[in-house]
This record gives structure tokens, C-alpha cells and sequence, in this order.
């Protein structure tokens, strides 16, 4: 074919796609094999989103195991603090109990002292 027959072909192929249902079939039969049809997409986006939940699945899997080590970590340290805390708070008690203690001692002393200075 000379370039001249090519362009008057390309411009006569719309026309002979839309009329000649041959022509139309054995363009078709010879893209077939390079090009993707509607089913092959279809098909893949399928595979695509099966590959897609799959690794979802995992990934959501993987959260849930760290979530419940975090959780145990947590929950080990939060019973460490706690009873740090009991213990603060018990010797703060103490102390409190033992200041009352020496106050009433200090104020006996004191009184003691001043009936000692009035003799």
C-alpha cells in the first residue's frame, strides 16, 4: 500500500467498521489477541480485590495481636503502678500518723516544761 492508499483507508475504516460486519469481525479477531476485553478487566479488578481483602484481612490480623500485647503490657504496668502507688500512699499515711504522734508528743513535752518552769 502507498501512503496515499493508507490515508484514504484510515479514512474509509470508520465507515467500513460501522457497515461491514466482516470487516468489523476481523478487526476485532485480530485485536483480540493484543488487546484486553471487557471480561479480561472485569476478571482482573476481581483478582485485584480478592488480592486487596486478603491482605486487609492480614494486615487487620497483625493489628489485632499488637493491640492485645499492648493491652497486656499496659495492663501488667498499670497494676505495677497501682500498687506503687498503694505503697506512697500507705507511707504517706504513716508519716501523716507518726507527725500527729510527735505533735502530741512536742505539746506533752511543752506542757511538761512549762509546769517544770513554774516551780
Amino acid at each position: 500500500m502507498v501512503i496515499s492508499d493508507l490515508n484514504q483507508f484510515i479514512t474509509m475504516l470508520p465507515k467500513l467498521i460501522r457497515e461491514n460486519d466482516a470487516v468489523k469481525g476481523s478487526i476485532i479477531t485480530a485485536l483480540a489477541g493484543v488487546m484486553t476485553t471487557r471480561d479480561d478487566i472485569t476478571a482482573l479488578i476481581a483478582e485485584m480485590d480478592k488480592r486487596f481483602m486478603t491482605m486487609q484481612e492480614q494486615l487487620d490480623k497483625r493489628f489485632e495481636t499488637l493491640q492485645e500485647q499492648l493491652d497486656k503490657r499496659f495492663g501488667a504496668w498499670q497494676v505495677q503502678l497501682d500498687k506503687r502507688f498503694e505503697i506512697a500512699e500507705n507511707l504517706l499515711f504513716r508519716i501523716a500518723q507518726d507527725q500527729v504522734g510527735m505533735l502530741f508528743v512536742v505539746s506533752e513535752i511543752k506542757k511538761i516544761c512549762d509546769q517544770m518552769q513554774q516551780l
